[in-house]
C-alpha cells in the first residue's frame, strides 16, 4: 500500500484512491460529471448488467430462471440530513421512515447460485428510482409494483427460459383490492 493513498480520514476510501492515482479533488469533480450527465441514466446504468445476465442465464439454468423477489424498508429515522425519506405510520404506533427496497436477484434452477440483479427500484418520499421505469406508479403496492416489473422482466429479458417468481412469505400479508397475479413468461 501506498503511504500516499492513505486517509486517516476515510480509510475505507483507499482503494479508491490506489485505483485510479489521481488527486482526490479531480475524482471527485469526474464523479460529478458523471453523476450529472443526463445519459448516465439508471436504465442506461442497468444495460449492460442485463446483458451480462442473459448471458450468464444461458449457461447456469437449465429450464427456469429463478427471480428471487423481495422488498426492504431502509431505515434512516436518525438521518435528518436526507431530504427525500418517506415516511409513514406503522400498525405499532411508530413511524417507519426511510426508503422502501424493491428488487429481484436472478438465481440458477440447477444450484440454485444467484447470477445478478434481474431489476430494481428505491422508492423515496418524491421520486422512484428504477432500472426499468422512469413513471413507476408512486401508490402502487408492493405487489402491484412486482406485477409491472415482472411483466417488465418477461418482455425484455432476453431467454427462452420460463422466469418463476419465488417472493417471501411477506407478501402474504398484503392487502389489495384484487387477487395479483404475475405473468407468464
Amino acid at each position: 500500500m501506498v503511504k500516499s493513498a492513505i486517509n486517516a480520514q476515510q480509510r475505507a476510501t483507499n482503494g479508491l484512491k490506489i485505483l485510479l492515482g489521481t488527486p482526490p479533488m479531480t475524482q471527485v469533480q469526474a464523479n460529478w460529471r458523471f453523476l450529472n450527465n443526463p445519459n448516465a441514466t439508471i436504465k442506461e446504468l442497468h444495460k449492460p448488467l442485463q446483458k451480462h445476465l442473459e448471458q450468464e442465464i444461458v449457461s447456469q439454468c437449465d429450464k427456469y430462471v429463478l427471480a428471487l423477489e423481495d422488498w426492504s424498508h431502509l431505515d434512516y429515522k436518525n438521518h435528518s440530513s436526507k431530504k427525500e425519506l418517506k415516511s409513514e405510520n406503522r400498525k405499532d404506533t411508530c413511524m417507519k421512515i426511510g426508503y422502501d427496497y424493491q428488487g429481484a436477484i436472478a438465481a440458477s434452477d440447477r444450484t440454485g447460485e444467484p447470477i445478478g440483479v434481474l431489476d430494481h427500484n428505491l422508492k423515496t418520499a418524491d421520486n422512484v428510482y428504477s432500472t426499468y421505469d422512469d413513471k413507476i406508479d408512486m401508490n402502487l403496492t408492493h405487489l402491484g409494483e412486482l406485477r409491472v416489473r415482472a411483466k417488465h422482466m418477461c418482455d425484455t429479458i432476453n431467454t427462452d427460459k420460463k422466469i418463476i417468481h419465488i417472493v417471501d412469505r411477506e407478501s402474504d400479508s398484503e392487502t389489495t383490492a384484487q387477487p395479483q397475479t404475475l405473468p407468464q413468461s
